[in-house]
């Protein structure tokens, strides 16, 4: 489902983007696999945070929770263990956070800098996170019964 909003999302922007580039005779660039591959890192992106998403979802007992929980991870403990990790001069850490994985993941020309991880590294990193918030999930729901 992810992955069809992403190519939703990226069939409406070229709708919009196409004929306005058009009109004002801006180099498109179609004819180069730049466009391609950062479409393609869209789309990857848009998964792995959908993936993330779910294991969210499945860790916690209430939807309402757990959409609040990661929100306030995203927005408040995330940036203040940003502050936190800086203030103890451990900046080195805080690329493998997962919303900054996440970012990492989609910057396929290294545009974000250099603290942050390769593409590769962070879509490794992005996995791993996944993986350990969906544990409890997946344990939760093998212990119950629901037949």
């Amino acid at each position: 489902v992810a992955i069809g909003f992403a190519l939703l999302s990226l069939a409406i922007i070229a709708a919009v983007a196409l004929p306005w580039l058009a009109i004002v005779d801006a180099p498109m660039g179609l004819g180069d696999g730049e466009l391609a591959t950062n479409a393609a890192s869209q789309v990857l992106v848009i998964a792995l945070a959908a993936l993330l998403g779910l294991a969210v979802g499945s860790a916690g007992h209430n939807q309402v929770a757990a959409l609040v929980g990661a929100l306030t991870w995203i927005f408040v403990i995330e940036n203040l263990l940003w502050g936190l990790l800086a203030l103890l001069d451990l900046d080195g850490v805080v690329p493998y956070l997962p919303s900054r994985a996440l970012d990492a993941a989609d910057a396929v020309d290294g545009s974000g800098g250099d603290e942050m991880l390769s593409q590769a590294g962070a879509i490794a990193v992005a996995l791993g996170w996944i993986a350990l918030i969906a544990t409890p999930g997946i344990t939760r729901t093998r212990r119950r019964d629901i037949t």
